[in-house]
């Protein structure tokens, strides 16, 4: 049976065996199920509905405290999950509805949450930090280091959005304009918001 090259156990067939079998047998892929898992916790469980909420009574009264809002939650999101695409849609979920009654910039709004969204491939841990060192298999770009090398960056790209929203919104009135009314800031609501960051911290 003369059989072409790439029908033969030492051609595609054999290799392709031997791919997915190691892909199966390699240890550090368990962690890709485990992100998917936190992220469907965090979604189903309302945590980041209540983390927003909670965090918008504090940072409401501020100009731009929405969108504020939104990178904080983003940061933790993008730590929880590790994927841009459950990240940008949550965020849009909760953030875009409120930011628009509060008579927010459209293009503030929506590219805060997109912007923010795209921490997810950043922020350690990270799915595709975890594949890039799966890849690069050398002791010199463990997951251990890309998380650490990542870490830094992430959250200078975090705070830069802060200060852009801050800045932006004050030199530009309209942005972000002061909400008229606001809660009452009390120790009560910086109890809940306690209460409503430690479970997505003790889920990463």
């Amino acid at each position: 049976f003369d059989a072409p090259l790439w029908f033969t156990w030492q051609g595609t067939i054999g290799v392709l065996d031997a791919r997915i079998y190691g892909i199966l047998a390699n240890e550090l892929m368990v962690a890709l199920p485990m992100f998917i898992f936190m992220g469907i916790m965090l979604d189903r469980s309302g945590i980041a509905e209540k983390l927003m909420h909670s965090l918008v009574r504090v940072l409401g009264p501020l100009r731009g405290g929405y969108a504020i809002t939104v990178v904080i939650v983003g940061v933790l999101l993008a730590a929880s999950t590790g994927l841009v695409g459950a990240s940008v849609v949550l965020l849009g979920m909760l953030s875009l509805g409120p930011m628009m009654q509060a008579n927010y910039n459209k293009s503030l709004a929506v590219g805060t949450a997109c912007s923010v969204g795209t921490l997810g491939i950043l922020v350690p841990p990270s799915i595709m930090l975890v594949l890039m060192a799966d890849r690069l298999g050398t002791s010199d770009a463990s997951v251990g280091k890309l998380f650490m090398g990542a870490l830094i960056p992430g959250v200078m790209l975090a705070t830069m959005y802060v200060l852009y929203i801050v800045i932006a919104s004050f030199i530009k009135k309209d942005l972000a304009p002061a909400p008229t009314y606001h809660e009452k800031l009390d120790g009560k609501a910086l109890l809940k918001v306690f209460w409503a960051v430690t479970p997505p911290m003790a889920l990463i």
